[in-house]
């Protein structure tokens, strides 16, 4: 959507913004938002995309505060974004300029895109280890699996005599109900 449709479509930058938002990418959230509003013409729209940009922050910027110490504002992640944002648009331009160059030429625009720009590039990834022990899923002990499992049963039995229960009570209820009526 970005490459054949307009990258710069503020509804498409704040779907991205609410993608990368539910998946805890707070600070690319804020960057699709605050583009959105680069890009609309409304001041109400503008502003409501700011306020989105700096929600998808505050609890970033809470949480780094409280666990990590780290000092960081929103204007230091404003500031970063603008220097991207620079870099990003002259990278698009180096890009328009290419496919037009391309289909001057008469050759496959997609293939060539590929060949320049979507080559496998090595990156050194460095992990904490506290995060990555973070992210493992729990499994409770092998010896509480069958406990589990019979709560479960005892659980819908108890809820299944609940039920019954319930009927029963309903039915004596209706009962007595009709003989003080025929009284």
């Amino acid at each position: 959507m970005m490459r054949f449709s307009r990258h710069d479509s503020p509804i498409l930058l704040e779907v991205l913004g609410d993608l990368q938002r539910q998946h805890g990418a707070n600070q690319l959230a804020y960057r699709a938002y605050m583009s959105a509003a680069r890009n609309v013409k409304s001041k109400l729209a503008q502003t409501r995309y700011q306020l989105m940009a700096q929600n998808a922050l505050d609890w970033t910027l809470v949480s780094w505060k409280q666990t990590k110490d780290v000092k960081i504002t929103e204007a230091e992640i404003a500031k970063d974004f603008q220097e991207e944002l620079a870099d990003a648009e002259a990278w698009f331009e180096k890009v328009v300029a290419d496919e037009k160059r391309w289909i001057a030429e008469g050759v496959a625009v997609d293939e060539k895109f590929n060949e320049k720009y979507r080559e496998a590039k090595t990156v050194a990834i460095t992990t904490d280890p506290d995060v990555e022990r973070s992210r493992e899923s729990y499994s409770p002990p092998a010896a509480w699996v069958p406990v589990f499992n019979w709560l479960v049963v005892i659980g819908i039995l108890v809820a299944a005599i609940a039920f019954i229960l319930i009927l029963f009570a309903v039915r004596v209820y209706q009962a007595s109900s009709n003989t003080s009526a025929e009284l």
